[in-house]
């Protein structure tokens, strides 16, 4: 995950390019306030010492699973290439269930805003 800041422009720099600074970090941990087996489980990821000059700072990106259904809906709709592929998967699992197959260890919820039926 990248993390972008855009610096302010300063007074007189109206007509320059903002200037910004991206950093990647790849370091992903369950969020600290997770309660086991809860709903709304949180992931963090973390970008230690981001940002220019002396003095960086720590931040982190927190996101959770309505997050992870947003983005594989946001990438279906930009027509991403792995992300059609996983609603295909996603459609032919769910044609088993309109079957009548069911598992008992689905969360009821799971399909809601997952596919764009």
């Amino acid at each position: 995950m990248k993390l972008r800041h855009i610096y302010e422009k300063k007074l007189g720099q109206e007509d320059e390019p903002p200037e910004t600074h991206v950093e990647s970090s790849f370091h992903y941990e369950e969020h600290p306030d997770n309660v086991p087996g809860f709903d709304d489980a949180a992931m963090r990821v973390v970008f230690r010492r981001f940002g220019r000059g002396e003095k960086p700072r720590n931040y982190e990106v927190e996101i959770d699973w309505l997050d992870v259904k947003h983005l594989i809906r946001e990438f279906i709709e930009i027509e991403h290439p792995h992300a059609e592929h996983l609603q295909r998967i996603l459609k032919m699992a769910r044609s088993l269930d309109d079957q009548g197959w069911q598992s008992d260890l689905e969360p009821s919820e799971f399909w809601e805003g997952l596919l764009n039926d």
